[in-house]
């Protein structure tokens, strides 16, 4: 009836169903999707063909896929990269926490976490509601530095992020038509 856990066929899958407002749990034991031998509470093995997860909002529009190769896909099953989003509209939200002042970062490394060789870093500055942004930068074993610093008044400021008075602060020589500065302003042409 209505009531009751069923497991059967329908043209050619295997279709198990649990009645709304029911649980179906499992209290010990591995389960495979793909695979008679899981490793893992719940392995899931797929094949050239099929994705190793795929959600779909609809028949068709992909929420969350992972291919074969490792590769996830946000908004689209056909993911080029190890992450790709695929969206209308702001794609990628990072919080440092719920409330109160925090900071969301993106950091980047060749070779492994303990290694980052640059950061993103967006955090609220000095007014409620307001934000920084730095792009910060490293090189060789020294730490990473601010390469350009945004505050809340959009002032920019190169080469450090403190005292940014002006629309753009630059430390350091400044070239126009040239590699190589020797002075606070260089121009060539």
């Amino acid at each position: 009836g209505n009531n009751d856990y069923e497991i059967g066929t329908d043209t050619n899958n295997l279709r198990f169903t649990v009645p709304s407002g029911k649980v179906f749990s499992f209290s010990t034991g591995l389960v495979g999707i793909g695979t008679t031998t899981p490793s893992q509470m719940l392995t899931i093995s797929g094949t050239s063909t099929n994705p190793l997860l795929g959600i779909y909002t609809s028949s068709t529009a992909s929420a969350l896929y992972v291919d074969t190769n490792g590769n996830v896909g946000i908004g689209t099953a056909t993911p080029g990269a190890k992450l790709e989003v695929n969206s209308g509209a702001a794609t990628i939200f990072l919080s440092g926490q719920t409330s109160g002042t925090g900071t969301a970062n993106v950091e980047f490394s060749a070779y492994s976490r303990n290694l980052v060789s640059s950061k993103i870093q967006g955090f609220e500055g000095s007014a409620v509601n307001s934000g920084t942004l730095d792009l910060m930068t490293k090189t060789g074993a020294g730490s990473l530095t601010s390469a350009i610093f945004i505050n809340e008044n959009q002032n920019v400021g190169v080469g450090y992020s403190s005292s940014l008075n002006g629309k753009l602060t630059i430390n350091g020589l400044v070239s126009i038509g040239t590699t190589t500065p020797s002075q606070m302003l260089t121009i060539n042409g």
